[in-house]
Order: C-alpha cells, then structure tokens, then sequence
C-alpha cells in the first residue's frame, strides 16, 4: 500500500495518515513551481522532516528517488 495510507482497525479499508497526505500534496506543489525530486529531497532534509524510509533500511534521510516515486508513480491516482 502507499505509505501515505494504513488500514483501518477492522482491517477492511485504508484509511489516510493525514500528515502524510499533506507531505504528499506538498511535494507536488513543489514539484508544480519548478523544483525536481532532489531539490525536492533537499528541502525536506533541511526542515527536518522525518522521511518514510523503514527502520530497517537505516535510511533516515530524505532521497530524491523516493520524491520521484510518489511524484511519478500511479498510487497517487487512487
């Protein structure tokens, strides 16, 4: 599933993470007045925004191949 949705607790639908949906809606209007995913990437980093990235991977930070991946791929179209 996208990582700006979770199911719901009867485990029947998923259900948006709010905070998340508006990082989504941000990096799109980003992306609109002109900036890439790595410039994209870059300003999240800078304000410290915590990324998406599993615990697993050690990955804290923000990379433009994950802004890319939301920003090009076909979950966003519901």
């Amino acid at each position: 599933s996208p990582t700006w949705l979770r199911l719901n607790p009867a485990r029947t639908q998923f259900e948006p993470i709010p905070e998340r949906v508006a990082l989504v809606q941000r990096m799109f209007e980003l992306a609109a007045k002109g900036m890439g995913p790595q410039a994209i990437a870059k300003v999240f980093n800078t304000e410290r925004v915590p990324s998406w990235s599993s615990r697993k991977s050690g990955i804290r930070a923000w990379r433009g191949t994950m802004i890319a991946k939301v920003l090009f791929g076909r979950a966003v179209l519901g």
